[in-house]
């Protein structure tokens, strides 16, 4: 009975609470300072911004800076702290910003409504372009940290590039039908929570039914691909305009904007990824190693 209850576990949740929350008051300052959005608590949509160019380079230096931040802080207890840590910051810049029906409500003001889906769909691509690069790298380090330990039979096996869309395939089904559940309005902590659990669910059961670390690599395509499909079907299908809200069967899909699933949507995918198969325990690393390519994996102690 004598042993302590500040486990590694607890530490990792503390260290990795800590990234999260400075990465987050980053994020809320730097939108404070730019003025992101230009109207707090009615313009969420980047691309809407008056210097939308400045605001969307602004948010990609913001990321980067804090993947590295929190990198820094909590990486050395989790290999992905940095990244959720940068994601869920950026949920600063969407909490700022008010729901979907004042994007759409600027919209038909401005005599372009049906097109604001595009520009949306737009504005996720750009939005994804930072994640996919530091998914994919940070991906990387962690297979070659991971790659010489006996545990390796635990992690899940590379096969063939057939897995890699059936994997994603789920990811998007599954995330897309817990968003059509959990968004039934465009409220702002609704679209945020039900984008996390969205993320989590549908990454953590695709890593338990097909782990595969080909598919691995590639899971911040479920949040892009839900919110593309979202913002196409409702371009297709109208929205009234006088509510602000999309209509059809999948109208949910398009209540959430580009930075609820960039944010809340993308540190849902990678804690489901993280959770959805047994993991390997890295030993703990200096802040200077976590910024270096990891040495020879044969080296790594158990």
């Amino acid at each position: 009975m004598g042993g302590s209850i500040f486990t590694p576990y607890r530490r990792t949740q503390l260290f990795v609470l800590i990234a999260c929350i400075a990465c987050f008051v980053m994020f809320w300052c730097a939108g404070r300072a730019l003025s992101i959005p230009n109207e707090t608590g009615f313009e969420a949509s980047l691309l809407q911004q008056p210097h939308w160019p400045l605001d969307v380079l602004g948010t990609y230096v913001l990321f980067a800076v804090c993947v590295v931040l929190g990198t820094l802080i909590a990486g050395w207890t989790w290999f992905f702290a940095g990244l959720f840590a940068a994601a869920i910051g950026m949920v600063a810049f969407s909490a700022r910003g008010g729901a979907m029906r004042y994007v759409l409500f600027h919209a038909a003001a401005g005599g372009s409504p049906r097109q604001v889906y595009l520009m949306l769909a737009l504005e996720q691509c750009l939005l994804f372009l930072p994640i996919a690069i530091a998914w994919v790298i940070m991906h990387r380090r962690y297979e070659a940290a991971t790659a010489g330990m006996q545990k390796a039979p635990a992690e899940p096996k590379e096969s063939g590039t057939s897995a890699v869309p059936m994997s994603l395939l789920t990811q998007i089904v599954a995330m897309g039908f817990v968003v059509l559940l959990f968004a039934p309005t465009d409220a702002k902590k609704q679209v945020l929570i039900g984008g996390f659990v969205a993320g989590f669910v549908g990454t953590a059961l695709t890593e338990h039914l097909f782990p595969d670390r080909k598919a691995a690599r590639f899971f911040w395509v479920g949040p892009l691909m839900v919110g593309l499909i979202g913002y196409l079907v409702a371009y297709a299908t109208g929205t009234d305009f006088t509510i602000g809200s999309p209509l059809g069967t999948f109208a949910a899909l398009a209540r959430p904007l580009p930075l609820d699933y960039a944010s809340a949507g993308v540190a849902g995918a990678i804690l489901g990824y993280w959770v959805g198969a047994e993991r390997p325990e890295l030993p703990s690393r200096s802040r200077r190693q976590l910024l270096m390519p990891p040495s020879d994996p044969s080296t790594i102690r158990q």
